[in-house]
């Protein structure tokens, strides 16, 4: 048959076809919600008993109703140790809906659970507790059961502010309302939209410490948006996000403040140049120079100290040079080399959640035979004033 419909009026509908329509409209569950005792399970702790509560139950179509407690009895493991599963079982053969004990294997270590049926058109069976019962149990204890109830879904309602359900039931607690364009929920007490922290043009939602979304008021002119103590929060951006203020350090500070300065600031560290060389001896380099910040380092090598020949005017001038310096004659007597300027290594680091940070400076390289020292290190330290 190509087309079929129902139900109508002295017609029979099957159970099948009821099923396969009843499917559309509800997911397979529990009736209830998880901090509910709808057939949950319950242990007297002095015997090898389980309560079920009373509860009903969707399961493809069907529905199951249990009205009292149920107690199911379970057999001991002996010496070994077995996985049982509670289930809501539903039998369209048998016509029956039943609560029962899925039994595994007992096994000496590391049993398995055992597999459930949940076929399309036959035997379903919905898991609402798992049982682990060890060698040689004769009480169940709360600690050998999990809940592994799964729940009926709520429907999506579509409605307005007006006439939006006034005491919804436990499944019409989730709508979109077509007067304010957006879905909401039933929290208990009140309706909530998905996104009512905003209150004002440009606000911005972010999640809190638990997860919720929360507000964020628009920021003032030439705010950008940064991180301050942890949390998102609008910044002064010193003129569009520029860096407006520089500090200069030329001395070694263990402890150099940096608690006026919120956000990102840029961070040059410039190593120590090299002496000059001269006359037969050789400059000394440079010292490194650095700043850590928290657990990061930024640092920058000191320059070579500049070379000089070892025997009176050289052939060429490159054998009293060092990497970047250049061989020079000096005067009538030995060839001498410059010496290499520092390295310089720029980094961006974010200031806000620090007060201070440990700056080392290189120190200068010595110039010999009449050359220059060498410029000592230097940190520059850029931000929005």
């Amino acid at each position: 048959m190509a087309e079929q419909s129902f139900p109508f009026e002295n017609i029979d509908t099957t159970e099948s076809q009821f099923s396969e329509w009843a499917t559309n409209f509800q997911e397979t569950g529990v009736q209830g919600s998880p901090t509910g005792t709808e057939l949950g399970i319950t242990v007297t702790g002095s015997d090898l008993n389980l309560t079920i509560a009373a509860g009903q139950a969707f399961i493809r179509g069907h529905y199951y109703i249990n009205t009292d407690d149920l107690v199911l009895a379970v057999t001991s493991a002996g010496t070994d140790t077995r996985i049982d599963i509670v289930v809501v079982e539903l039998d369209p053969e048998a016509n029956t809906i039943v609560t029962k004990l899925v039994q595994g294997e007992a096994v000496a270590a590391d049993p398995v659970a055992p597999t459930l049926t949940q076929s399309a058109t036959g035997i379903y069976q919905l898991p609402i507790a798992t049982l682990t019962i060890p060698t040689s149990t004769v009480v169940i204890t709360t600690g050998m059961l999990v809940d592994t109830r799964t729940f009926m879904g709520n429907r999506i309602g579509i409605w307005t502010t007006a006439t939006r359900p006034a005491n919804p039931t436990a499944y019409q607690t989730l709508g979109y309302n077509t007067t304010i364009e957006s879905h909401e929920s039933w929290n208990g007490t009140a309706w909530v939209g998905f996104f009512d922290p905003i209150t004002t043009e440009g606000d911005l939602v972010v999640g809190d410490g638990t997860g919720q979304a929360s507000r964020l008021g628009v920021g003032t002119d030439e705010q950008v948006l940064s991180v301050v103590a942890g949390a998102v929060a609008w910044a002064d951006a010193g003129g569009g996000g520029g860096f407006s203020a520089i500090n200069e350090i030329t001395a070694t500070n263990s402890t150099y403040d940096v608690s006026g300065i919120l956000g990102f600031a840029r961070i040059t560290v410039i190593g120590a140049g090299g002496g000059g060389g001269g006359r037969g001896s050789d400059g000394s380099g440079g010292g490194s120079s650095s700043v850590v910040i928290g657990g990061t380092t930024i640092a920058a090598n000191g320059g070579a100290g500049g070379r000089a020949s070892s025997t009176q005017r050289d052939a060429s001038f490159a054998n009293a040079s060092n990497n970047n310096g250049i061989g020079k004659n000096e005067g009538s007597y030995y060839d001498a080399g410059s010496g290499q300027g520092g390295n310089i290594v720029i980094g961006y680091q974010n200031l806000s959640a620090v007060s201070t940070i440990n700056i080392t400076i290189g120190a200068a390289g010595t110039g010999v035979g009449g050359g220059s020292d060498g410029f000592r290190g230097v940190v520059l330290v850029e931000y929005a004033a």
